[in-house]
C-alpha cells in the first residue's frame, strides 16, 4: 500500500472529495491496458529540493552525475 509509507496525490488541481464509482471505473479501465503478465505497474518520484546561498558564500561544485554536494556546518552561537 502505497500509503503506508507516506505516498499521495499532490496534484495542485485535484479534487478534494472521493471519487464516484463511475470514475473509478474508468480508471480502472485505463490502468488495465497497462497490465503485463498479471501484474500492474506502480511508480512515483519524488522531487525535493530547498537550497540557499548567502552572499559571499562559495557554490558547491557540481559532480559528474549533476549533483551538488553541499556541506552542512553547525555555526557557533551568536554573541548577542
Amino acid at each position: 500500500d502505497l500509503q503506508a509509507i507516506g505516498a499521495h496525490n499532490a496534484t495542485a488541481g485535484r479534487g478534494r472529495g472521493l471519487m464516484g464509482k463511475a470514475a473509478w471505473r474508468k480508471v480502472e479501465a485505463a490502468y488495465e491496458k497497462h497490465r503485463r503478465d498479471g501484474k500492474l505497474p506502480a511508480s512515483y518520484e519524488v522531487v525535493y529540493g530547498h537550497a540557499w546561498k548567502g552572499s559571499g558564500k562559495k557554490v558547491a561544485k557540481m559532480t559528474d552525475d549533476g549533483r551538488q554536494v553541499i556541506e552542512f556546518v553547525k555555526k557557533a552561537p551568536r554573541a548577542d
